[in-house]
């Protein structure tokens, strides 16, 4: 089953929801086409604590890192990408994104040019696509992750 997985790589419940997807998608159950939501895009606006002011604009560095990866390098091949990010980020609680970034980056052998993009806001239009059709999905009172799957009619839903 073709199933659309909009992430946030700074989520952490992105990262816990990614983990479970990939086991299923091990087993065969599941094709996964990874896809970026943004959640500086989604708290645009909003009346944020201050101590998340800096993390939500932080987080738009890793969601561009994600899409570029999946328009430049290889459709869909996200995947070594988040890991090696959600594993410093999540798994040891770094918070020093732009250098979790560039390892992670350098690590899956991908272009360095990935982590420099990746703050330079060239792709934030794509962000913004992908993050509307996630919501579009799972409505505006969600956040990251949204899952897509087929439904009535091959009509995707969320």
């Amino acid at each position: 089953m073709p199933v659309d997985f909009w992430i946030d790589p700074s989520c952490p419940w992105s990262w816990v929801t990614a983990r479970w997807l990939r086991e299923v998608e091990g087993q065969g159950i599941v094709q996964v086409r990874w896809r970026v939501m943004s959640l500086a895009v989604l708290n645009e606006g909003a009346d944020l604590p201050p101590e998340w002011v800096e993390p939500v604009r932080l987080s738009w560095g890793p969601v561009r890192a994600l899409l570029l990866v999946d328009r430049e390098v290889v459709p869909d091949s996200v995947w070594p990408l988040l890991e090696a990010f959600a594993v410093r980020f999540h798994g040891e609680g770094r918070r020093d994104v732009a250098a979790i970034l560039a390892e992670s980056v350098a690590q899956c052998g991908l272009p360095p040019s990935i982590a420099t993009a990746a703050w330079d806001g060239s792709v934030d239009d794509d962000v913004r696509a992908s993050h509307r059709a996630a919501m579009a999905l799972g409505g505006d009172d969600v956040g990251s992750p949204i899952l897509g799957l087929p439904g009535p009619d091959d009509r995707r839903v969320g």
